[in-house]
């Protein structure tokens, strides 16, 4: 696949990923209320941890998870990491809550993407959560609008997706609850994309397009941008009907001349009759004989029609979702890359749960 303009023009932003790491945790003396004599009040074990996929250890305050490798991020990267929490043999059980935070990902300009089309324009990232829960099947995170559980931080942000967001901006991505004494881990996977396929369908012109997730490691590119590049590269696509659409008028016009000053278009043929021959019928010396398209204004018909064709052919590569989905990304980078950071950030909450009786 060539390089397309935009590539060219190397705009990057730096994306990062925050991670905290809370709980709220009350100190049972082994659940005793009265104590006699010289008992101590024995303190109850908390040990609800966690560490990123980059971390050698479990912490209690805080974990590393630079979801982006601390790498600048560009249209169609794509890339994925986890982190693992547990309840750590604690003496309570926990209730957990995953959260997530993408207030920096939402609503970032309004842009022409092509000619004939403006947009409201998102950084167009999308992502996916899984986990692994012990005693559980696959856990996948599925809020409204998500496709085999790719989701928008667009449709969590103005409320389409159907979860609620705090006012710090974060949203529960996943809840259970740990036992006593439970040291099980749980693994969450956060898969991430820059692709913009599913973003392009907001637009009328380009809404029946449809979202597609699958990467072509040979050619390194998102399958959905491969097959517009094809679309308008690819042998008899766009760019090749625009051409010959052209080379057609300009064949036409130097075949057929142009209109003269007073506006008549009036063309002549040499006669190619052999006016020597016994049979010639043509009873006049070598001389022009006048083009059929004389009649009618047959020039100006044909050459409207074959302009017609070129200007249809260069409006289809105008508005070719190849260059939509270039307009869109620029859009997104040039905004993006204005930003001092942008964050995607996970918080893990764990509450004692106090024993009943």
């Amino acid at each position: 696949m060539r390089l397309s303009r935009l590539v060219r023009l190397c705009l990057f932003l730096l994306v990062l990923a925050a991670a905290t790491f809370t709980y709220s945790a009350m100190t049972f003396a082994r659940f005793t209320e009265t104590y006699t004599g010289s008992d101590s009040a024995l303190v109850a074990r908390w040990n609800f941890s966690a560490r990123g996929q980059d971390d050698e250890a479990f912490y209690n305050k805080g974990f590393t998870f630079d979801l982006f490798n601390g790498q600048t991020v560009k249209p169609m990267d794509h890339g994925g990491k986890y982190f693992i929490f547990t309840g750590g043999g604690s003496d309570t059980a926990i209730d957990y809550d995953v959260r997530m935070n993408v207030a920096d990902l939402g609503f970032l300009t309004t842009y022409g993407i092509t000619t004939a089309a403006q947009a409201d324009i998102y950084a167009p990232f999308i992502f996916k959560i899984t986990a692994e829960i012990p005693g559980a099947g696959p856990y996948v995170f599925t809020p409204g609008g998500s496709v085999d559980g790719w989701f928008r931080p667009k449709d969590i942000l103005d409320g389409s997706a159907g979860v609620d967001v705090d006012a710090e901006g974060y949203f529960s991505i996943l809840c259970g609850r740990f036992p006593v004494g439970s040291d099980e881990q749980v693994r969450v996977t956060v898969s991430w994309q820059w692709n913009t396929s599913f973003y392009i369908r907001d637009i009328d012109d380009y809404a029946a397009v449809q979202p597609n997730t699958a990467y072509d490691a040979d050619k390194a590119c998102m399958l959905y941008y491969q097959a517009a590049y094809d679309t308008y590269y690819g042998p008899g696509g766009l760019q090749d009907q625009r051409n010959a659409a052209a080379q057609a008028v300009s064949a036409f016009l130097a075949e057929h001349g142009g209109p003269s000053p007073d506006g008549a278009w009036l063309h002549y043929y040499p006669c190619e009759a052999d006016h020597g021959a016994a049979d010639n019928t043509c009873p006049e010396e070598p001389h022009e004989i006048p083009c059929p398209l004389n009649e009618n204004d047959g020039h100006f018909t044909e050459y409207n029609r074959l302009a017609g064709i070129e200007n249809a052919a260069i409006r289809a590569c105008e508005t070719s979702l190849l260059k939509a989905y270039d307009g869109y990304d620029t859009a997104a980078m040039n905004e993006l890359v204005s930003k001092e950071s942008v964050k995607v950030m996970f918080r893990i909450v764990g509450n004692q749960v106090r024993p009943e009786g």
